[in-house]
């Protein structure tokens, strides 16, 4: 399984916020946060593109929005708990821009993004 791929920013939030109303994030549960997380990966990951050709390409492309962008997410761990408690299984992720900043997501929405991205590789 890879342990980084690419997916819009709109679904690394519905899974952020599925995590949330699920009790897997404890340390928030408001939804502006991860918007905010990840509107903030966007931009730095803008901020390294060398070229400003590229760099309005991809503004153009995804109408500057962060939600439409493809974006990398990192797998950190799968695991079964919430505070020491037996729980559903899910998976811890962070945004490579921002390792320190990890948060818990449905099993489900880490397997479905995965899948589009192994279809995007296979496409390509």
């Amino acid at each position: 399984m890879y342990k980084c791929i690419f997916s819009t920013g709109q679904e690394i939030y519905n899974a952020g916020v599925a995590g949330a109303s699920m009790g897997y994030n404890r340390s928030t549960d408001n939804a502006s946060k991860y918007a905010e997380i990840i509107s903030e990966h966007y931009q730095a990951m803008l901020a390294d593109v060398i070229s400003p050709a590229d760099r309005r390409r991809i503004q153009m492309q995804t109408g500057n929005d962060w939600r439409k962008a493809s974006l990398p997410l990192q797998l950190a761990l799968v695991h079964k708990h919430i505070a020491g408690k037996p729980c559903a299984e899910h998976a811890r992720v962070f945004l490579t821009t921002r390792p320190d900043r990890v948060f818990d997501i449905p099993m489900a929405h880490w397997s479905a993004m995965y899948e589009k991205h192994i279809n995007q590789l296979v496409e390509a």
